[in-house]
């Protein structure tokens, strides 16, 4: 870090993002796509859904058809790679339909769906914990299809699906589901596909779209809702008004403030009748968001042609604006996958995120707690792929040289580090320095993550070395670490007076991200500086102080190394998030940032 002297004050967030991001730069960017699924050219596999678990672990669930079989699967994602897929559920003889997964309150992966066989149907209720997927319950119903599942804050679980022509919902009120009721009332129409999301007091609201045929046999789909109110449903009603147009698919997210988003796509059918939607038609995508009293008027999320857009799916980013993604097709008649974003007042146009010879389509999107982006979908060939937009750098740690060896020109020093990433380490570069860090030299780029390197020590003799090491990942960011004090190149017994000076403060943070406690390691550049000298503070970002340490005079000797456990003053536990660490001697002013995750 460099010597900065600035008044911490006022311009506290100006000086903490400025002396972050010199050695920590984020990009971001779309990383290439990722094979979730195992290419074994039998299953076809479809439909999937992402969800991100309590320990920032993402989950991918599919259904695959073999031999008229239906299996359901999971993936995680774990050190960087999508694990072996694993088998949910198996059911011969039957065909599969989408289904749905939320996390509960204690932050574990929830996941339903259709169990259709022989006489008997319902849906499977399975979650996670800890290890593997059980079992939970099955709740019955008949012609049950589409499931879809949302977890409430309070412990108590909704599921609602395809209910024969009409909508059904169960409750796990933690011991047990409640026998199968009705979100809508019971009609001639025909309802289907319900999305369900929990509001932040707890009560679930249901989307799904109703097929209507009026007296002249005209036919129209329109997305209706209805609300827990805490004693039972409220009457259902109409998001989009009545047309001659398809509304189909609708899904419904909770922004991070409270407000119920809605998005589906729209069939617009041709002169030549009903039937003409399956083959010769074009749609585009929409949304609509709860205004406290009623929907706002449905608007277009994509850019407006006569090609056919579909399947949408939304999430909420870090900044707490939706993201939208779908599938639509080109002017060569190929379904890539698109995403747009919502600036405050309507979405920016959308960006093509993927783009190959084949069919692409049905995305479903989701968010990890350090705001990286999450999209899977499913190919034509039958398998299901994933890309992640990152915005997290790695985290690298310089074990070795980091300070008061001596090395002979012409001999070999082992470099070593531990580097990781929430997507993988893509290289690392390796410099050194003969001035203290004022200039660097290459030793070394395009290096893979096996936490060494045997470095040729030159024939450059100087006692203020260093070694610095940057880490990339595939979504260009990067990290960096330098030795922590000075290292010599010095042929052995040239002086006997020898000895090694430490020009600069050292403040480092290891690990960060971390969960439970994160190491605060610390030195100056003189032993001179007693405790009274020192001060090292914790603040969140918004300036807010949210631990002073207190360095005892008796007990502190440098180099010293001190742990945080994510608590503040008073011994409560903060919220996850960033927070800076502050290291103040005399005229030096250094600062760290650490990440908490729960």
């Amino acid at each position: 870090m460099k010597k900065v002297a600035m008044t911490f004050g006022k311009q506290v967030i100006l000086e903490l993002v400025v002396l972050f991001f010199l050695p920590l730069i984020c990009f971001g960017g779309w990383t290439p796509e990722i094979r979730v699924t195992v290419p074994d050219g039998n299953d076809l596999d479809n439909v999937p859904e992402i969800v991100i678990d309590g320990a920032n672990t993402p989950f991918v669930f599919w259904y695959g058809l073999s031999g008229g079989s239906v299996n359901y699967y999971y993936s995680r994602w774990v050190s960087g790679a999508f694990e072996s897929e694993t088998l949910l559920s198996f059911y011969p003889n039957q065909i599969g339909t989408p289904f749905g997964a939320s996390v509960d309150s204690g932050g574990n992966p929830w996941v339903v769906w259709p169990y259709v066989y022989s006489t008997n149907s319902g849906g499977m209720v399975s979650k996670w914990n800890g290890s593997t997927f059980v079992v939970d319950t099955v709740v019955e119903g008949y012609a049950y299809s589409d499931p879809d599942i949302g977890c409430g804050s309070d412990g108590y679980n909704w599921v609602t699906f395809n209910y024969g022509h009409d909508i059904g919902f169960s409750r796990w009120n933690g011991v047990s589901w409640s026998s199968v009721g009705l979100v809508n009332s019971p009609d001639d129409l025909y309802d289907n596909d319900p999305s369900i999301a929990i509001s932040p007091e707890n009560y679930p609201w249901v989307v799904w779209m109703q097929y209507i045929v009026d007296a002249n046999s005209d036919t129209t789909q329109e997305i209706s809702y209805s609300k827990w109110n805490g004693a039972g449903w409220e009457p259902e009603a109409y998001i989009t008004s009545p047309d001659t147009n398809l509304d189909y698919r609708p899904q419904i997210a909770f922004s991070p403030d409270g407000i119920p988003w809605v998005v589906w796509h729209k069939y617009l059918k041709k002169e030549t009748g009903f039937y003409d939607y399956w083959i010769g038609k074009w749609g585009e995508v929409y949304y609509s968001k709860w205004e406290g009293a009623n929907w706002s008027i449905p608007q277009v999320v994509n850019t407006p042609d006569t090609l056919n857009d579909k399947y949408p799916s939304i999430g909420f980013g870090k900044d707490s604006l939706p993201c939208v993604v779908w599938g639509g097709k080109n002017e060569s008649g190929i379904y890539n996958v698109y995403i747009a974003k919502y600036n405050g007042t309507s979405f920016d146009p959308e960006e093509e995120i993927v783009s190959t010879a084949s069919n692409d389509y049905w995305p479903e999107i989701a968010f990890d707690s350090l705001g990286n982006t999450w999209v899977v979908w499913v190919r034509e060939t039958n398998d299901i792929y994933a890309k992640i937009f990152d915005e997290t750098a790695p985290v690298v740690n310089l074990i070795s040289p980091n300070g008061g060896e001596v090395f002979p020109p012409g001999d070999t020093c082992d470099i070593n580090w531990i580097a990781d990433d929430n997507i993988g380490v893509d290289s690392l570069t390796i410099f050194y320095s003969t001035d203290a860090g004022n200039n660097w030299l290459l030793i070394s780029s395009g290096e893979s993550n096996d936490s060494t390197y045997e470095w040729v020590i030159p024939n450059t003799p100087s006692d203020s070395c260093l070694v610095k090491i940057i880490a990339y990942d595939i979504g260009l960011n990067q990290n960096e670490d330098i030795s922590d004090s000075l290292f010599a190149i010095q042929e052995i017994g040239i002086t006997e007076n020898y000895t090694l000076k430490l020009v600069i403060p050292v403040l480092k943070i290891y690990p960060s991200p971390f969960s439970t406690f994160t190491t605060i390691s610390l030195n100056l550049p003189s032993k001179e500086h007693s405790a009274e000298d020192i001060e090292l503070k914790i603040f969140d970002t918004a300036g807010r102080l949210v631990k002073n340490f207190i360095l005892y005079p008796s007990s502190f000797i440098l180099p010293a190394k001190l742990e945080w456990h994510g608590t503040d003053d008073l011994g409560r536990k903060v919220t996850p998030g960033v927070y800076f660490i502050q290291l103040v001697v005399g005229d030096f002013k250094m600062i760290e940032k650490a990440i908490i995750l729960r």
